[in-house]
């Protein structure tokens, strides 16, 4: 392997490195999911000391199939890969938030070198592959610096399955490219969409190497969809069915269906923040493309886009039913959600601007590139702005938990949320202070009424219930800490990403 075959990864590397993790070095964990791995893989401490709401989740030390199998009870969740993987990563990491990070990181960088390999096997064009590349970067959400989802994990298997299928010649290849498939779903399990593709790759393999043997090549994912299937059953036989769990399909297709896809297709374009503005810019872009390259040259372009209709076809089916899994499931499309379908559309977009780009003299080739580069300029001033407000948002969780460690002995800790969804954080609060030694505080919750975007009510109100289960009264001389939060600044604004002001008062 020579450098010139190296360097785009390498760069891709230290990239992501410098955007993503030097620049949140020292920043401390949050409240949400850590917590809960950390806490299985506690040694010597007394179970006595755990909550019942804790031991009914599975969040104390046991085995993972123990603890797995309380989580699908209550969450009819199928993910045990992503459980393990979890449970693994907080052995090593304890409470070193670096290497959380750095895992995470170095996940998205590796899917994103998958994703430059698998587009020059596409045959998208160096330079829209550059562009592609950089706005996968310079992505400013949150899913590059978050090291609490599943999301990445199971994209690299994705990435990996997807390159192993385009390249793949022999049985043996295949079915490592399967097994990745398996893995991703048993990470993740909307990635179960991910094998809409796989048949399009292959059939486009196929055609362009005029091989025969397509069915062949198929088995492997057949056979791993076999065991998939084999699986779920399996789960479902031994723990039974779970009702009003983590996922409910009870959406339905509504009015408002065409609108929901054409604003989350534009909106999983990674570059630029206003949705809008994307649009208008895909729009201009098609215009000037076309009037550039001519009206003469149509028929090429298109004769190039019929040679790929196929993986076109592939690309645009897996990205319609994997936002249908989430529009179904009534689900709000936060960052982690998008990572999937932003790479699926990245794909997309590449293949269907390569044959207008190549149809460009080399000047305007340059003018298009670097017209591109300084649309970006905007989205890093996001990416920074976004990394300043995490930072402030990590303090003031541990700011907090400070406190709650210095409330006086056996003191009631009252917490008032606006929003149900807090309740993580209520979770997060007790077990953060459990594991720093503050078994004797009692925590009671006490939750503003439901907005109408709240969503899986009865899974929220299951763990409401959980967690104000067997709860001490307060009585009227007991020192009291009163904690009161919400997701919105002072002045109303909801943030981009997760931001609480807290108060602390002492009665």
């Amino acid at each position: 392997m020579n450098l010139k075959t190296v360097y785009p990864h390498l760069i891709i590397f230290f990239l992501a490195l410098f955007l993503h993790f030097i620049l949140n070095l020292k920043t401390p964990l949050h409240s949400d999911v850590t917590w809960y791995f950390r806490m299985q893989v506690e040694d010597g401490r007394a179970i006595s000391s755990y909550p019942s709401w804790m031991k009914d989740i599975g969040a104390y030390p046991d085995s993972i199939f123990a603890n797995f199998g309380k989580w699908y009870q209550l969450t009819g969740r199928y993910n045990i890969l992503d459980f393990a993987l979890f449970r693994s990563l907080a052995t090593i990491a304890g409470d070193n938030a670096d290497l959380w990070r750095l895992f995470y990181v170095l996940l998205m960088a590796a899917s994103v070198g998958f994703f430059y390999l698998i587009s020059k096997e596409l045959g998208i064009t160096g330079k829209v592959r550059i562009l592609l590349v950089l706005s996968l970067l310079l992505w400013p959400l949150g899913p590059w610096t978050d090291y609490k989802t599943s999301e990445p994990k199971a994209l690299l298997a994705l990435m990996g399955a997807y390159f192993l299928t385009v390249r793949s010649k022999k049985m043996p290849i295949n079915l490592v490219g399967a097994f990745l498939m398996l893995v991703a779903v048993l990470i993740k399990e909307t990635f179960l969409v991910g094998y809409i593709l796989i048949p399009f790759l292959i059939v486009w393999r196929h055609l362009r190497a005029s091989r025969k043997a397509l069915l062949i090549d198929l088995s492997p994912h057949i056979f791993s969809l076999i065991l998939l299937l084999g699986y779920f059953l399996a789960v479902r036989f031994v723990l039974g069915t779970v009702e009003g769990g983590y996922i409910n399909l009870n959406q339905g297709l509504g009015e408002n269906v065409f609108t929901y896809f054409l604003y989350n297709n534009i909106n999983l374009l990674p570059v630029f923040a206003n949705s809008w503005l994307k649009l208008i810019i895909l729009g201009s872009m098609t215009i000037f493309l076309v009037s550039i390259s001519g009206i003469k040259i149509a028929k090429t372009i298109w004769y190039r886009i019929r040679s790929q209709l196929v993986i076109i076809c592939g690309f645009s089916m897996t990205i319609f039913f994997y936002e249908l899994i989430h529009f179904l499931t009534n689900r709000e499309l936060f960052d982690r959600y998008l990572i999937p379908g932003n790479f699926l559309v990245a794909f997309l977009f590449g293949l269907l601007i390569t044959p207008l780009f190549l149809r460009l003299a080399p000047t305007w080739q340059k003018v298009f590139f670097g017209s591109i580069l300084i649309l970006m300029i905007p989205t890093i001033g996001i990416l920074v702005k976004n990394r300043v407000q995490n930072r402030i948002d990590q303090q003031a969780w541990q700011s907090l938990i400070s406190q709650v460690k210095e409330a006086p002995v056996a003191a009631h800790v009252v917490l008032e949320f606006d929003d149900p969804f807090m309740i993580e954080t209520a979770q997060s609060l007790e077990a953060n202070t459990i594991m720093a030694g503050r078994s004797d505080l009692t925590y009671h919750l006490n939750v503003g009424g439901y907005s109408d975007s709240v969503q899986r009510e009865d899974f929220v109100n299951k763990l409401i219930e959980l967690f104000n289960l067997e709860r001490e009264p307060i009585i009227s001389d007991t020192e009291i800490l009163y904690i009161k939060a919400d997701r919105k600044g002072g002045d109303g604004t909801a943030y981009l990403n997760y931001r609480v002001i807290w108060q602390t008062l002492h009665e």
